[in-house]
Formats: C-alpha cells, structure tokens, sequence
C-alpha cells in the first residue's frame, strides 16, 4: 500500500531492488533490462541534456522540471497554467491535447480519462498507443471543460479491465500510486506537462516508464467540446521546446 515517505528513505524491496523516496514522493525504482531513467527520456523528448536537482531536473537550454507531490494535501492541476498544487490525482483544464512520447513496456497502452464516481465510474479510452520506446505514437484533443477529472491508463501485464490504473491512488489495486508527474517550462514560458505512468504493482519493476504522456493546453477551437465525454482522436506531430 502506499506509504509515507519521511525525509530521506532507502526502501529495500524484494530481490535485493532498492529505491529512494523523498518526503511525500513516490519511490521510482531504476530501470530494468537497459531502459532509460526519466532523465534520459526527458532528454529524448526535449532534445536536449538534463541535469538532476534533487527531484527535479535542469535543462542545458534552460527548461526547467519540476516534479510534482505524490502524498501531498491535495489540489487540482490545471493544465493551463504553472500552478503545483499538492498532489497530481486530480486535473483540469480548457482544450488540452495529449500525446505519448514513450513506451517501455511488453504491452500497447491505453490512456484517457474517468468518466463518473466511485463504483460507477467507467474508463474512457483517448488512445492506444501504437510502437514501442521512443517510436511510439498516440494521441487525442479534448476540451476539459473547466471540469475535474481523474486520469487513467490501461493494459500491461494484464489485459482488461484487471489492470486499469487511474491517477487517484485509492483507485488502484493495494491502494499503490502509479503516476508520477512533472511540469515542463521552457526558457520562453512555454508549458507542458509530462506524466510517467507504471503498469506493475511488483516490486523491482516499479520504473514509472510503461508509459509516459505530455500535456499541453492548446488554443481553442483545435480540441472537440466534451459532450458526454466525446473524445476526438487526431494526428499530431510532437515537439515545442527546441
């Protein structure tokens, strides 16, 4: 289940993985089998060297990442603006587009969004990615409608409905957290959203880079208005922070 992390801890999994969580962070485990680290995908998403800060990186170019709470007390991430809230289990926003920029997994995946409340809530596919590691493509416009909306991904190891991970960590199986989330600034202002996704709840896999998502907000009309939560899938090619 998930815990909390006080000050520095070295967590000692089975198999002899070890990870390192901060605070009220998510431990991210190394990768396995010669997949790449956040860092490493940052710098192939961005186009450019990252240097770590803690938990947060710095761009050669001057973008800047910052990692955002993972127990914290809460809050809405609107993908408008730069705003940290305490957490990133909930979200909002106007026209957003996202689109997969990485998959490191034996599995295609499915992203998208929640659709109702507790037990009645229902996955509501965006995309499924097509490709694997940096290959990769998938993705949707959606206008968030000013809305709060719980995020989700789906398949992995398993298939169905027996492996969909939502971004609210009390929705998942063992009550474990399987997102970790950064917020991207480019040396002019420019502001995307990057979301590390994990399929696996077994210790020594936990990488957080099954599949990773960016975000961004777009100007309207480019996204399709919510009605009943229709989403729209469309081409689009990547990359904004040269």
């Amino acid at each position: 289940m998930k815990s909390l992390a006080i000050g520095l801890v070295t967590v000692v999994l089975v198999g002899g993985f070890s990870a390192t969580a901060w605070g009220d962070y998510t431990a991210i485990e190394a990768p396995l089998f010669g997949e790449p680290s956040h860092q490493q995908i940052l710098g192939n998403v961005y186009g450019t060297s990252f240097s770590a800060s803690g938990l947060n990186f710095v761009g050669a170019n001057g973008i800047t990442v910052t990692r955002l709470h993972d127990f914290g007390s809460g809050g809405v991430v609107d993908f408008r603006d730069g705003s940290l809230p305490g957490g990133d289990s909930l979200f909002t926003g106007g026209n957003t587009r996202a689109t997969a920029t990485a998959v490191f997994s034996a599995s295609r995946q499915q992203f998208g969004l929640m659709s109702g409340t507790g037990e009645g809530a229902a996955f509501q596919k965006g995309f499924e990615t097509q490709g694997l590691g940096y290959g990769v493509s998938g993705s949707f416009d959606v206008n968030l409608a000013d809305q709060t909306w719980t995020l989700a991904r789906r398949g992995g190891l398993f298939s169905g409905q027996r492996n969909l991970n939502t971004s609210v960590a009390s929705d998942n199986p063992f009550d474990m957290d399987h997102l970790v989330t950064y917020r991207v600034e480019g040396p002019g202002g420019q502001l995307s959203w990057l979301l590390f996704w994990e399929d696996s709840s077994i210790p020594g896999l936990r990488d957080f880079n099954d599949l990773v998502v960016e975000i961004q907000a777009i100007p309207a009309p480019a996204a399709l208005v919510l009605g009943g939560l229709g989403l729209a899938l469309v081409g689009f090619g990547r990359r904004w922070l040269a």
